[in-house]
């Protein structure tokens, strides 16, 4: 089993960009993942964004390179970055270096995906064989899916099933305009979707109830069996998202959940999921 979304990060980089929880308000290390996970077979870790700095990523950087169990990272990167060519071609030459991860949630409109910049972004990272994990809301969904049809052969990533709402149900208009939009990112061969989903950090300090939901097979597999039927398990692949899904339930718990929300699958369905579609996208 490979998890593709796990994170680690030095608590000065918290002090600078927000105020976590205080369960994973600490510096957080690969042996800390490994704690957490004892006893579920983890083939190796994919680690993710360790911050937004170059020290950050210089961090992630060096960790990965002295722990065996992680298999690659993606550091940040801002897609406007003037000097994202050359990032891309510095982090190239780092051996578990597989991608950056760009952040459209909470910074930019619905509509930034149609830019030609963002567009010139995706490319650079095409042009390298790299992965471009996107964060991303449900309202940047269909210009992303436009952008991607611009720009084919991205190896894109979708983090967390694009963060649906899941207030109101699936008959609700949010619901809807996920799934449409679902829809209209899976029709981009290259693109695919993490089967991960945890409750956001900052909603959960205002609202602790609401771990109920995001622990609730019944809940999420309406969003995970959709996601698996549009794109296909050979386009998904799982992440733990720890240390935040710590915030939900155990490490196994989240496992479980996500193996039992998927069902039914077959062995190779469910060996596709859980490990053999981030062998080949993030070329394992």
């Amino acid at each position: 089993m490979v998890d593709t979304h796990c994170h680690v990060w030095r608590i000065e980089s918290l002090r600078r960009a927000w105020r976590a929880p205080d369960k994973i308000y600490r510096t957080l290390r690969v042996s800390d993942v490994l704690s957490s996970a004892k006893g579920v077979p983890l083939a190796g870790l994919v680690l993710i964004e360790a911050g937004m700095t170059d020290d950050d990523n210089r961090w992630l950087a060096a960790v990965a390179s002295r722990n065996s169990e992680v298999l690659g990272f993606v550091t940040y990167a801002d897609p406007l970055d003037p000097r994202l060519e050359k990032r891309l071609d510095g982090w190239r030459k780092a051996t578990k270096f597989r991608g950056v991860r760009f952040r459209l949630e909470g910074i930019h409109p619905a509509s930034f995906p149609t830019t030609q910049r963002f567009k010139d972004a995706l490319a650079l990272v095409r042009d390298r064989n790299l992965v471009v994990e996107l964060l991303i809301k449900p309202h940047h969904m269909r210009s992303l899916a436009g952008a991607l049809d611009k720009v084919q052969g991205v190896k894109a990533v979708i983090d967390h099933l694009a963060k649906p709402s899941m207030n109101g149900g699936s008959s609700s208009a949010q619901h809807t305009t996920w799934e449409q939009g679902m829809r209209a990112l899976a029709e981009s061969p290259s693109t695919i979707c993490k089967i991960s989903l945890s409750a956001p950090a900052d909603e959960l300090v205002k609202q602790p109830s609401i771990t109920k939901r995001f622990n609730d097979v019944r809940v999420i597999g309406t969003y995970m069996r959709h996601a698996l039927k549009q794109f296909g398990a050979s386009r998904c692949c799982w992440g733990s998202d720890w240390p935040l899904s710590s915030l939900v339930a155990s490490y196994e718990s989240v496992l479980l959940t996500a193996r039992t929300a998927l069902q039914p699958l077959d062995a190779r369905d469910e060996a596709a999921v859980f490990h053999d579609t981030a062998r080949k996208a993030y070329s394992l």
